[in-house]
Formats: C-alpha cells, structure tokens, sequence
C-alpha cells in the first residue's frame, strides 16, 4: 500500500519491477539452475561409481560451467546497474526554493501553462 500512495506514476513502478524480474529470468535463473543441475547431477554419477565429483566433470563440463559463471557475473551487475537506475527515477531530483511558501508540492503532471493575459483577465488554466 505504501508503494501505491508514493508512486503516482505507475511507469516507474514498472520500470523498477521490469528491472528487477527481467535480470533475474533472463540472466541470473538460468545459469544459476544450470550451475545446480549440473552439480547433482555429477554427485548421483560420483555416488553411483563410489569416484570423486570432480571425476565426473568433462572439458565441455568447464567450458558450460565457465560460460554459466560469466552469465552469472554479468546478471549481477545488470542488476545493480538497472535498479539503480529505476531507484534513481523515483527518487525527485529537484527541491522547492528555499524561500517557497508551498507545504504541498504541486506533481509535474499538474504544472499549469499559462502567459500573461490569463494572469490578467480571466482564471482560466490548461492542465496536461
């Protein structure tokens, strides 16, 4: 409920649910579950043969273990770098003036578009 009064804008809500869930599916999951399988999977062999694990690994083993470690790494620094970002977004990076008479902050989606002659004769505004 918190995060629903906060963010008005439900566009960076997405972008920060995007960010986080997408790293994780597309980059971390899979060669985490890689990684896991491919463990029991050499332990039940070594089990089976009463052999080391180690003995079970081939060299296409290392290289498959090699490239799900790199796509490990690389997920986790997708991950810090995307959800700063979208934490940076949320986060308002201007303050009212120090001499502001205003208690609540107006948000940018009601900023008022208006000259001169509508200051003089009528009160009529364009919201957008």
């Amino acid at each position: 409920m918190y995060f629903s009064i906060y963010f008005y804008q439900v566009g960076k809500v997405w972008n920060f649910v995007g960010s986080t869930a997408g790293v994780l599916v597309l980059y971390i999951y899979p060669a985490a579950f890689f990684m896991r399988l491919k463990y029991v999977r050499n332990k039940k062999r070594a089990s089976e043969e009463n052999t080391s694990i180690m003995s079970q690994y081939t060299p296409k083993d290392y290289v498959m273990e090699g490239v799900a470690a790199v796509l490990l790494v690389v997920g986790a620094i997708l991950f810090v770098l995307q959800n700063y970002d979208a934490i940076k977004a949320v986060i308002p990076t201007h303050s009212p003036p120090a001499n502001s008479t205003l208690k609540n902050p107006i948000p940018s989606c009601y900023i008022i578009h208006c000259n001169s002659s509508q200051y003089e004769n009528s009160s009529s505004y364009s919201y957008y």
